[in-house]
């Protein structure tokens, strides 16, 4: 008989522990794609946020739109050796 009682305990807790546990719904996990976007000024933003959008990029301003880059030579540039 007590064999019986405890055993018929048990089975009830652990249907009770998993209909707790199946009645809640897990959060889904987003994952983006790694994906990157190239900005006008050359930096590189990624895909972020609920959305999977791409982050927005950095404000240029117009004096960086018209600099000349020293990294580049012009055809007039010597080069030094």
């Amino acid at each position: 008989m007590n064999k019986s009682l405890i055993t018929l305990i048990i089975i009830v807790i652990l249907a009770t522990i998993m209909y707790i546990i199946s009645g809640f719904p897990q959060p889904q996990i987003i994952t983006c794609t790694k994906e990157t976007f190239i900005c006008a000024d050359g930096s590189t933003v990624r895909r972020s946020g609920p959305k999977c959008r791409f982050t927005a990029c950095p404000k240029i301003t117009k004096e960086e739109l018209t600099a000349t880059p020293s990294a580049f030579l012009t055809p007039t540039d010597k080069i030094l050796r």
